[in-house]
């Protein structure tokens, strides 16, 4: 994006967006050089389709770069998992907020976002079921029925 603006301004782009931007001069110019190459590539029906980056780049996933991230949340959520048997709907009674500070006394810099979006990848559902949650009875329940009627 930064480098396209760089290319619409002509000459001093660069440098203009460098400023507005704080990006390193480098940076925007290796992306004005991707943009100008592009990199071919082919989708399922075998057609030629122009992209901007190659394949697979970018930045890796909370868990592909730290293998222990996976274990110590399993063990986190283990005791406060919930589910319904019957369907593989899963829940846990702890916070992403909870489990991203609990994650980071272990040593592992992760947002509330990536355990959120980590616990779907597991196929957690992100919202507990509030069925399973019975109230309890109010003390004037029956007063309350008998003036009504």
């Amino acid at each position: 994006m930064v480098a396209a603006a760089a290319m619409t301004e002509g000459r001093g782009g660069i440098s203009k967006m460098n400023r507005a931007t704080g990006m390193s001069r480098e940076v925007i110019g290796n992306g004005i050089a991707e943009l100008e190459l592009g990199v071919a590539t082919e989708n399922q029906q075998g057609e030629q389709l122009q992209r901007v980056r190659k394949v697979g780049g970018g930045r890796k996933s909370a868990v592909e770069s730290n293998s222990s991230l996976l274990d110590d949340l399993n063990r986190l959520i283990e005791p406060a998992t919930r589910g319904d048997p019957e369907s593989a709907l899963l829940w846990t009674s702890k916070s992403l907020r909870k489990l991203s500070e609990e994650l980071a006394l272990k040593g592992h810099k992760v947002s509330y976002v990536t355990v959120g979006k980590t616990l779907r990848a597991l196929g957690f559902s992100l919202q507990a079921d509030f069925k399973t949650v019975e109230p309890g009875q109010h003390a004037d329940r029956n007063e309350q029925f008998e003036y009504i009627f």
